[in-house]
C-alpha cells in the first residue's frame, strides 16, 4: 500500500521523520531508498586527516569503485582534509611513511576516482588550512575534478594559516563561473585568491566576507562591473566598506545586506545606494543612524528587516529615530514586509508600546515578528488592551497572518561595569519575564482561526508555544506552555 502512492507524497510523509527512521526505511526496498537517501545525504564532510577518517575513506573507495550512489545525491560538500600529512624528516617517520606508501596511492587513487561522481554538489566549502598536507603532484588534479563538477555554483573557502602559495594558485586557476563566493580568515594568507575568483565569476551575484583587512580595491581590480544581488558581512570584515568607489559600481542591483553587529555600516554606504535607487529587499544591521532611515524612508519594498539598535537608552536621539522607524519608515513597507525583527537590550523608545502597535498591525503580510516589551508596560497583565493582547487579537481576527511570535523583555539600561549576564538574570529581568509569560498562559481564544492555531509563540520562558484546548471547555484555546 505504501508503495502505490506517488513519489512526492512520499517524499512530504518522509520529511517528518527523523534521521533514525530514515535508516531503517532507507534499508526496506530499493524504491524506499532511492526516495530517503536525498533527504539523508543532502552534505558530506571529507576528513581524511582526523575525526571522519575511517568513514571518509572507506566512503571515497565505495564510491569509486560504484558500489553505492551516495555521491549523486549529496549538495554539499564539505572538505575538511584531502590527504594524510607528508612526514617529518625524522628516520621512525621515513621508515612509517615507505611501509604505508601503497596505502595512501590508493587512497589518492579513490579520491580522484570518486570526485567526479559528486554530480549533484551545487556548493563546495573548504578549509584551506587543513589542506597544507596535500601533496604537490594530486592538488591540481583535485581542483580540477572539483571545479568540473557540473551543478557548482557556491564555493566557501576558509584560510586562516599559511599554506604557500601552490594551492591557492590552482583553487584560483581552475574555478570560475561561480554565483556564490564566501571568504573567510585571514587575507594575508589567500594569496591572491579573492581577486581571482571574482575575476574568473562574471556572473557573481552572492558575495560573503568574514576575512580581516579584505581590501576592496584589490578584490574587485580585475573586473569592471558586477551585478551583486546579495552582500554578507561577517565580525572580521570591520574595514570592507571604507572604500565606497570601489564598491559602487557592483552594487546598482544589490537586493540583499546583511552586516553582524560588529560592523559599523558608513553613511556613504546608504548615499550611494539612495543615489543608484538600490531597492533592498533583504537587511540587516545593528547600528541605527539618521542615514539608515533616510535610505529606508526613500523607497517601498522591503521583505525582510532585521534592527538592532544597540546601546541606546532614552536620550532625544533614540528617541527622535525610534519615532521616525514608527512613524515613517514602517507605514512605509507595511504592505511588503513579511519579516520584522526589533532587538533592543535595553528599555527605551525602541520597545514597542501602545503609540506604535497600530503600525506593525497595519504590517498586513506579517508572517515573522520579534519584539520586545519595556518597562512601560508594566501594567499589562491587568490592562485587557495591552500590546501583546491586541497583537494576538489582530491575528484571531485575521488582521496579522503571523506564523511566529517571539516576545522578550527590554531590562533598564546598565551601568557600563554591570555584567549583562548578570543583568539578564536579575530580579528585574526575571519579573519582567514571568509577567509576560503570565500574560500569555491567560490569553484565551474560542474558535481560533487556522492562522491562530499555527502560530508558534515564544517568550523568555516558553518556546514554540501553540494553541491547545483548555482542559474541561470545549470551547476555548490557550497556549499551552513549553519549556525553553
Amino acid at each position: 500500500m505504501l508503495l502505490s502512492l506517488p513519489t512526492e507524497i512520499l517524499q512530504s510523509i518522509f520529511e517528518q521523520l527523523d534521521q533514525t527512521e530514515w535508516k531503517q526505511l532507507r534499508l526496506t526496498n530499493k524504491h524506499l531508498c532511492d526516495i530517503i537517501c536525498p533527504l539523508l545525504f543532502p552534505r558530506l564532510v571529507l576528513d581524511i586527516k582526523y575525526s571522519h577518517s575511517r568513514s571518509s575513506r572507506a566512503l571515497l573507495k565505495a564510491v569509486a569503485s560504484k558500489r553505492t550512489q551516495v555521491a549523486s545525491y549529496v549538495e554539499t560538500l564539505e572538505i575538511h582534509s584531502l590527504m594524510p600529512p607528508r612526514y617529518k624528516a625524522l628516520h621512525f617517520w621515513k621508515r612509517l611513511f615507505k611501509r604505508r606508501q601503497r596505502k595512501y596511492q590508493t587512497l589518492e587513487k579513490h579520491l580522484l576516482a570518486a570526485l567526479p561522481k559528486f554530480i549533484s554538489v551545487t556548493s563546495i566549502i573548504m578549509d584551506m588550512s587543513a589542506m597544507r598536507y596535500v601533496q604537490p603532484s594530486t592538488e591540481d588534479r583535485i581542483m580540477n575534478s572539483l571545479s568540473s563538477l557540473p551543478s557548482l555554483s557556491h564555493l566557501s573557502v576558509f584560510m586562516y594559516r599559511e599554506v604557500g602559495a601552490s594551492i591557492p594558485n590552482a583553487i584560483g586557476r581552475h574555478f570560475k563561473n561561480l554565483q556564490s563566493l564566501y571568504f573567510a580568515g585571514d587575507a594575508g594568507c589567500y594569496h591572491g585568491i579573492p581577486s581571482a575568483l571574482v575575476a574568473n565569476s562574471p556572473t557573481l551575484k552572492e558575495l560573503s566576507v568574514d576575512s580581516s583587512n579584505l581590501a576592496l580595491s584589490a578584490l574587485f581590480s580585475e573586473v569592471d562591473a558586477l551585478s551583486l544581488k546579495s552582500i554578507t558581512l561577517g565580525n572580521a570584515a570591520q574595514r570592507f566598506l571604507d572604500n565606497m568607489p570601489a564598491l559602487r559600481p557592483h552594487i546598482g542591483s544589490l537586493s540583499t545586506f546583511v552586516a553582524s553587529e560588529s560592523i559599523d555600516v558608513p553613511a556613504d554606504f546608504w548615499s550611494v545606494l539612495i543615489s543608484q535607487q538600490v531597492i533592498l529587499q533583504t537587511l540587516s544591521v545593528h547600528r541605527v543612524d539618521r542615514a539608515l532611515l533616510d535610505y529606508l524612508s526613500s523607497y517601498a519594498g522591503l521583505v525582510d528587516l532585521t534592527l538592532s539598535s544597540g546601546p541606546l537608552t532614552n536620550d532625544v536621539e533614540s528617541q527622535t529615530l525610534a519615532d521616525t522607524f514608527y512613524q515613517s519608515v514602517l507605514p512605509k513597507h507595511g504592505t511588503t514586509l513579511k519579516s520584522l525583527l526589533l532587538s533592543t537590550p535595553h528599555d527605551g523608545p525602541w520597545c514597542l508600546g501602545d503609540l506604535h502597535v497600530d503600525r506593525v498591525i497595519a504590517c498586513n503580510h506579517l508572517s515573522f515578528l520579534c519584539i520586545a516589551i519595556g518597562s512601560s508596560e508594566d501594567n499589562m497583565v491587568s490592562d485587557p488592551l495591552n500590546v501583546i493582547t491586541r497583537l494576538l487579537n489582530s491575528v484571531c481576527d485575521g488582521r496579522l497572518p503571523l506564523q511566529f511570535f517571539e516576545i522578550s523583555f527590554a531590562t533598564p539600561a546598565m551601568p557600563a561595569h554591570e555584567d549583562p549576564v548578570i543583568s539578564m538574570y536579575s530580579p528585574y529581568a526575571v519579573r519582567g519575564h514571568y509577567r509576560i509569560n503570565e500574560l500569555v498562559s491567560k490569553y484565551f481564544c474560542a474558535s481560533p482561526n487556522p492562522a491562530m492555531l499555527d502560530l508558534a509563540l515564544s517568550t523568555g520562558h516558553m518556546n514554540h508555544s501553540k494553541l491547545v484546548l483548555v482542559p474541561e471547555q470545549s470551547e476555548l484555546w490557550h497556549f499551552e506552555l513549553q519549556n525553553k
